[in-house]
């Protein structure tokens, strides 16, 4: 059994953060997505400080899937620069990880 692993991104609406989940969903890459609204995310792009509302897009996978995952997310991602960022969680509820393993493998 593959061990999970999270995947972290953000969209600027939530049009664009359900199709890259959906998209994902489709095609087995991932077994759930949550999204996240509300979120104000401040960074520095060209010199400037910019606040913005985002969307909080976190993708369970399996560590096995982490790179095709992280490959469609670019494909199909509207920004030119996101940020994809994967964790590895330390424990995992067994339950929740044959879950996960038995919908990617169905």
């Amino acid at each position: 059994m593959d061990n999970i692993s999270l995947i972290y991104t953000t969209t600027s609406n939530y049009e664009d953060a359900y199709n890259i989940s959906k998209t994902l969903l489709e095609h087995k890459l991932i077994a759930c997505a949550n999204i996240f609204n509300n979120v104000t995310s401040i960074y520095s792009w060209e010199n400037e400080v910019h606040n913005t509302a985002e969307y909080v897009i976190i993708l369970k996978t399996t560590k096995n899937l982490v790179q095709e995952t992280t490959d469609k997310i670019h494909e199909i991602h509207p920004y030119d620069t996101p940020a994809i960022i994967t964790i590895d969680p330390t424990n995992t509820n067994d339950k929740f990880l044959h879950w996960v393993n038995d919908y990617i493998k169905s």
